[in-house]
């Protein structure tokens, strides 16, 4: 409808980011398979607590870089039951998302949802990442929020999505231009699984909403 189109113009262009979006569950007490905890003392001594069964991990605001997402792909590859992780407010950068490419290659992974939102990321890691992306058949959430994401890098994540059943995408607050608008817009168009797409604080211009709401009035799931 003319509104809803309206509505997703205001969405892309808007001038506003609320950072309780990324602030999923922090500070809870999790059960014995979900760890949710925000400024840990020691990430090293977490990782060796974490037991087979972990459905669930949140790490929040701990200083993780590169170092620390290989310690932390190493110490999940034995955790087949892994279906959510968050490692949003950390400092992973290019290689700490380039260290993470090869839990999501798994051939038994379950993960579902993945935040890295706010880590410094730019689109040679976004690349790196999408190349185990696109072998992670399971996911259906991903949050890429807040980073340093170019066109090159959103045409490698988009480039993954394709015939996987993503459910959400937030890549909202990057450096995306018209190309990268162009391969979303050709996601949106084609996914029967996309409910929720965010893109705001990225300069869209007119065009580049019409592109997207275009896209969305043709899509069936969002």
């Amino acid at each position: 409808s003319s509104i809803g189109r309206l509505l997703l113009l205001l969405l892309l262009m808007g001038d506003y980011y609320q950072e309780g979006m990324l602030n999923d569950e922090e500070n809870e007490e999790g059960r014995m398979d979900s760890v949710r905890v925000s400024r840990p003392s020691s990430v090293p001594d977490l990782l060796n607590s974490l037991k087979s069964n972990l459905r669930e991990l949140c790490l929040h605001h701990a200083g993780i870089d590169h170092k620390g997402a290989e310690l932390i792909a190493d110490s999940l590859s034995n955790k087949p039951h892994l279906t959510k992780l968050s490692l949003a407010f950390n400092r992973l950068r290019d290689m700490g998302a380039a260290a993470l490419s090869p839990l999501l290659m798994k051939k038994d992974s379950q993960l579902r949802y993945l935040n890295l939102a706010r880590n410094h990321i730019s689109s040679q890691g976004c690349i790196a990442l999408a190349k185990g992306l696109a072998q992670c058949t399971n996911l259906q959430h991903l949050d890429l929020a807040e980073n340093k994401i170019e066109d090159d890098g959103i045409i490698s994540i988009i480039k993954a999505a394709k015939s996987k059943g993503w459910r959400s995408l937030v890549l909202s607050k990057n450096r995306i231009s018209r190309k990268g608008f162009d391969a979303i817009a050709g996601l949106v168009r084609d996914s029967t699984t996309l409910e929720s797409l965010s893109l705001y604080l990225n300069g869209i211009d007119v065009q580049g909403c019409i592109m997207i709401s275009d896209a969305v009035m043709r899509n069936t799931s969002l």
